[in-house]
């Protein structure tokens, strides 16, 4: 197609009315966002738990948790009208071990007076592993054996659990459900809400609507978009792609020129490439991690280049989710905990606290920026990474890397001695 017919199918898109109400919708302040926690599990955790609190700051009383429990069904009708459900209270992270694995549980609403439980496995952008929704249960058996149970999964499209046993414990739920609820404070309120917590809300609805809740009035504005501009969208989508292989090559070449690092491939369709440092196979718990089907590997600590947020380019350095809790809560413990100067975790949503699934312990600033990508050529590309990521792995790479063989170092110790003790007396 000539260069004049392609600029004017662009002009047309770009004067749409569609895409410029889609723009607007898609441009709505979102607080959550502005603070990079839009993303975070925890957060919406923290929100949810707080909303459930009879005795939350909300000054609703009991009333977001009566009706949360009535519109999942979580209590039956005649638990809803008869339990003074304000004697209930609400527990995050709730801490459990079974089977020798620890595990937190991230809501749980236990109402002794009636003898009924509520708990809530949240999961926003992780999946269900480790077999944790069997774990929790059992631990709930355990700890609440004369209560009433009630186990909810909440998870942005209501999806179901792995196995078919838990399927028939747990009930699955959708965002959709929570905002839905917030709508209704939002547009009919409720006794004791001020101004500053109706305006609280309103942020967390357009988070919710923007990034957790699928939208299907935003899918049909965007489906009409694409089939009314599909050959100048497809353009835009080609060079978008040949833009990320540009990036992943040139991160391939500047990993291959320091021969300490051993690449293991890309993930996430490609948004993540994934490698790591020789050294670190030489512990036994280094390989204690759940394998990735993307790669196949078991390795505890891995780095990325990570491509996700379009217009950046950033590096990270995570724990990968595994079988052996013991081995990755020491290993945060012996690197977050004694030197949060060195690994800066608490920039990254997922670092700062601990967790069964990806813990972040470092996530540079942007190595490219969206300035770089539109105004610059792929040579430039290139320098700057090159550039940035020798200076990382000769300077600030080692300070890390003294850290964690010396953990790693420590917890194979660690093992080694508890395992030895029962002979030894």
């Amino acid at each position: 197609m000539k260069i004049k017919e392609r600029r004017h199918e662009l002009q047309e898109l770009e004067t749409d009315p569609t895409l410029l109400e889609f723009e607007q919708t898609l441009g709505e302040f979102d607080a959550f966002d502005l603070l990079g926690i839009s993303r975070s599990e925890e957060i919406h955790s923290k929100v949810l738990a707080w909303l459930l609190d009879p005795g939350g700051s909300h000054s609703m009383g009991d009333s977001f948790l009566f009706k949360f429990l009535r519109e999942t069904k979580a209590a039956t009708t005649e638990e809803i009208e008869s339990i003074d459900w304000t004697k209930s209270n609400v527990r995050r992270e709730w801490p459990n071990l079974v089977d020798g694995r620890s595990g937190f549980l991230d809501i749980l609403v236990p109402n002794n007076d009636a003898l009924y439980l509520c708990a809530i496995e949240n999961k926003i952008f992780s999946g269900e592993h480790s077999h944790q929704l069997t774990r929790y249960r059992k631990a709930l058996e355990m700890g609440f054996d004369k209560f009433r149970r009630s186990h909810l999964f909440l998870t942005p499209n209501g999806e179901r659990p792995h196995s078919a046993e838990e399927r028939r414990c747990w009930t699955s739920v959708g965002y959709g459900t929570v905002l839905k609820l917030i709508n209704d404070l939002i547009d009919h309120g409720v006794g004791g809400v001020n101004n500053e917590i109706a305006a609280f809300l309103k942020q967390y609805a357009t988070t919710l609507r923007r990034v957790i809740v699928p939208n299907t009035e935003l899918k049909q504005m965007a489906n009409r978009l694409y089939f009314k501009h599909k050959s100048v969208i497809r353009f835009i989508w080609d060079h978008r792609e040949a833009h990320l292989a540009e990036l992943q090559r040139i991160c391939r070449e500047a990993i291959h020129v320091h021969g300490s690092w051993e690449l293991h491939g890309e993930r996430d369709n490609g948004k993540l490439l994934a490698f790591g440092n020789r050294c670190w196979r030489e512990f036994d718990v280094f390989k204690t991690a759940t394998n990735l089907p993307e790669t196949d590997l078991a390795d505890l600590l891995l780095i990325d280049f990570d491509f996700r947020n379009e217009g950046e380019v950033r590096l990270l350095l995570t724990i990968m989710p595994g079988e052996r809790e013991d081995v990755r809560k020491s290993l945060f413990e012996k690197t977050q905990g004694r030197h949060p100067a060195i690994f800066n975790h608490r920039a990254d949503p997922r670092g700062g606290s601990y967790r069964e699934d990806w813990i972040r312990l470092y996530r540079s600033e942007p190595i490219l920026s969206e300035f770089n990508l539109v105004n610059q050529d792929s040579a430039s590309w290139n320098e700057t990474i090159s550039s940035w990521f020798s200076q990382f792995a000769t300077e600030e790479f080692p300070r890390m890397n003294l850290i964690l063989l010396e953990s790693l170092q420590e917890i194979e110790a660690e093992l080694g001695s508890r395992q030895a003790s029962p002979g030894e007396a």
